[in-house]
């Protein structure tokens, strides 16, 4: 059952800290994005990863492409995207060839191709989208429930794959994010400045 206080909370902290990401220009989104990739590509958990799932940004979301562009660096290392099917989340592989097309809610994905897909099981990094976090690693999400429903089995079933957000950190809430039963834990998230673990 829902929790209308709850639900209203998430709206009023979603409007408030997309605006707050909305209102960085080209310049500071272009060196944030660039400054989370240095973090995440220097980073032991990244470098000994060979499966990375990494969402194609979006509007005012932290842009991913300089972390992708490393990623593809890497001979050892596969490159994932996420794919939104009706109402389901997969993920697809994703190179220099991939061929991208908007999907319903206007964000890039690839062509559909289920031979070049994983299950998210064998993923060993999930880099997330997020509207806003709290100090619990509690995720804001746009409230479609896909990444929820996607990693629902880590309930029961261990700590892979690792689940990190991206943000810019304007995204930190002081205020705690309401949580609900079914909203995945995240293990760590980084922004340009920043990394925050959930056992900080």
């Amino acid at each position: 059952m829902y929790d209308l206080g709850s639900v209203e909370r998430k709206q009023d902290l979603r409007k408030r800290l997309r605006r707050a990401r909305a209102q960085l220009d080209m310049k500071a989104q272009i060196a944030a994005g660039e400054k989370l990739a240095e973090q995440v590509a220097t980073s032991l958990m990244f470098l000994s990863a060979k499966r990375i799932a990494i969402y194609l940004s979006y509007k005012s979301e932290i842009q991913t492409r300089p972390l992708i562009e490393k990623a593809l660096c890497f001979s050892n290392k596969r490159i994932f995207v996420p794919v939104i099917d009706e109402h389901r989340m997969y993920f697809q592989r994703f190179d220099h060839q991939t061929v991208l097309v908007p999907n319903q809610f206007g964000i890039d994905e690839p062509e559909r191709n289920l031979i070049q897909t994983i299950s998210p099981r064998f993923l060993d990094i999930v880099c997330l989208p997020l509207v806003g976090f709290d100090s619990k690693l509690n995720r804001l999400g746009m409230g479609g429930g896909y990444y929820d429903k996607t990693f629902a089995f880590r309930k029961e079933r261990g700590r892979k794959p690792f689940l990190l957000g991206l943000a810019h950190s304007c995204q930190f809430s002081a205020d705690p994010i309401p949580s609900e039963p079914w909203d995945i834990q995240l293990d760590a998230v980084v922004t340009e400045q920043r990394w925050y673990f959930a056992n900080q």
